[in-house]
């Protein structure tokens, strides 16, 4: 079945199964107003720089306890690994590591990612793994607005149900962008 959540300008789609996979599939829609950037507007280059940048990102983003890149593959292509904090999943820590690769093209930023096979990372007792992700990012702008589209869908290796997870993602994704803007308007 497919959950919506339409608010403040966020729209959210979760599909909490579908014929090829039990994993919730999530795909979040968010417009944020060019105006609520109190000191100045950045370019969408400068935007960026604060998701994809693990040493920015670890600063501001109250999701993940780590984040650090691993391997270099090109200037737009690496392999970062990601640890959780309890208040992103309301479950124990989950670590995923992931290649991602991001680029700009007329005007627009992709930011492509997916999980890794575990024989070249192999998990620890802890934290669990998570397995099977894979996420796109699309940022666009106009005039007035910043345009995010993200499409993720991951394996928590959870014992309660996933959908309890995804009940709570349209706060998380609120919280996320308010402390986004609020970083640039320190």
């Amino acid at each position: 079945s497919i959950n919506k959540y339409e608010e403040n300008s966020l729209n959210l789609s979760i599909l909490d199964k579908n014929e090829l996979s039990n994993t919730p599939t999530i795909r979040c829609e968010f417009i944020r107003k060019k105006s609520l950037f109190k000191k100045k507007i950045p370019t969408l280059e400068q935007l960026i720089y604060p998701i994809i940048i693990p040493e920015i990102r670890i600063k501001w983003d109250q999701n993940f306890k780590e984040f650090e890149l691993i391997r270099t593959i090109n200037k737009n292509t690496h392999i970062a690994r990601m640890v959780s904090t309890y208040q992103l999943t309301m479950i124990p820590e989950r670590e995923i590591y992931d290649k991602r690769t991001f680029f700009f093209d007329n005007g627009v930023f992709y930011y492509f990612s997916s999980s890794i096979p575990d024989e070249l990372y192999p998990p620890k007792e802890e934290p669990v793994r998570a397995t099977n992700y894979i996420g796109a990012l699309i940022i666009k702008e106009d005039n007035e607005n910043f345009y995010i589209d993200s499409f993720n869908q991951v394996d928590l290796k959870m014992k309660i149900p996933e959908v309890l997870i995804v009940m709570s993602f349209p706060w998380k994704v609120k919280e996320f962008f308010d402390g986004f803007i609020e970083l640039f308007n320190k």
